[in-house]
């Protein structure tokens, strides 16, 4: 559908959303490129409740994406909170594919390209930490309100899942033995018993239920010097709040943007949402409990990149920002060093490491080095 025929869809059937958005009047393409799942557009009206413009969104394909983002934004919506986590959504056109949602342009700048990619290195970690105190508090809110998004999403009526590895998280856990074979690499007894103590925790997560985003990265967040707001919620479900909150230590390698966070940094982040976190699940302050959720959530997402291990091990290819092995081996560092931290998954750290070492000896040093994130690009570690 062009453009001009989404306005014209949302147009024709504004009053399903209520007459209070006005006409629409098409300002701008923002996303319109062949294969993208979605065209988005940004539309003026005289009447949207928060500003001038809102932003209209249409999936190509089919609806299942689409009514994720609806249940997600419904359910949020009704969410008592201070601080909004999310756009406001204006209406729901299912019969063209279309949400017509609040517009966040205006209310900060999207950290990733005004913000990491800039020079600012105290602006870049203030937003970051900003993001972790975010997430945790959309997590903290929704830990007693899981059955109403189970209410909304029986309503509403959900369709199939994304292409998003998040929806194979168990089962590429259970396969990353397999990926290491075809490397010729290999666990040990203790490595195995924590794949499968972490594959538990992931599927059970008891006390850390929770409603998720689902694709916590800096491109899907605004910062407006003290907050941050979320959006693009098209794999948000409810499940493990680790697999959200372990973005500073190891989920926000698996971003098109990927860059290496300085470990310092990665703290304060974690610290934030741990104590946002901890208002909603009082679970998250017993070191015990969160450190397991943390570091099987971390062990989740290196699984995730290295369903790529084999292929990475013959040739290396682009994705976004940073290649597969560079983000192979940042996730085989990253989940090692948390582990002598937390003092736990200690021998499959070790198994890990191994592999990482390996890796390095076999590839370039340049394929084994992830970039700096601009901002921090003069400060040392990792």
């Amino acid at each position: 559908m062009e453009p001009d025929q989404i306005v014209r869809a949302a147009n024709e059937a504004r009053a399903i959303g209520g007459s209070r958005l006005g006409e629409l009047d098409l300002m701008e393409t923002l996303v319109d490129y062949p294969g993208a799942a979605c065209t988005i557009v940004r539309c003026r009206t005289m009447r949207a409740q928060a500003s001038g413009t809102v932003i209209v969104k249409h999936w190509n394909a089919d609806q299942d994406a689409m009514r994720t983002e609806w249940i997600a934004l419904k359910y949020l919506g009704g969410l008592s909170s201070t601080i909004p986590l999310a756009p406001a959504l204006y209406a729901a056109i299912p019969q063209a594919s279309v949400l017509v949602m609040e517009d966040l342009d205006g209310n900060g700048d999207n950290l990733v390209g005004n913000i990491l990619y800039s020079r600012d290195a105290r602006r870049a970690e203030d937003a970051l930490v900003a993001l972790g105190a975010a997430v945790g508090r959309l997590h903290a809110a929704t830990v007693p309100r899981v059955d109403d998004f189970l209410d909304v999403r029986d309503r509403i009526g959900s369709g199939q899942t994304s292409r998003h590895r998040i929806h194979r998280i168990p089962a590429l856990m259970r396969s990353f033995e397999d990926a290491l074979g075809a490397v010729g690499g290999s666990l040990s007894p203790g490595g195995r018993r924590e794949i499968e103590r972490a594959i538990v925790e992931v599927i059970d997560p008891g006390p850390f239920l929770v409603f998720t985003h689902g694709d916590v990265a800096p491109g899907n967040a605004f910062y407006n010097g003290s907050h941050v707001r979320l959006f693009d919620f098209e794999t948000s479900d409810v499940r493990h709040a680790l697999l959200d909150g372990s973005f500073a230590r190891l989920r926000y390698l698996h971003s098109v943007w990927a860059r290496r966070i300085p470990n310092a940094v990665q703290h304060r982040i974690m610290d934030a949402y741990r104590a946002e976190l901890v208002a909603g699940c009082p679970e998250a302050a017993e070191d015990d409990l969160f450190d397991v959720a943390l570091l099987s959530c971390s062990f989740a997402w290196v699984a995730a990149l290295c369903e790529e291990l084999p292929a990475a091990w013959r040739e290396d290819r682009k994705w976004g920002r940073a290649t597969m092995r560079q983000r192979i081996v940042a996730a085989l560092e990253h989940f090692h060093r948390l582990a002598l931290e937390r003092g736990t998954f200690e021998a499959l750290a070790a198994d890990l490491h191994t592999v990482q070492v390996r890796l390095e000896a076999r590839w370039p040093q340049a394929d084994c080095t992830l970039p700096t994130f601009p901002a921090f690009h003069d400060q040392v570690g990792s």
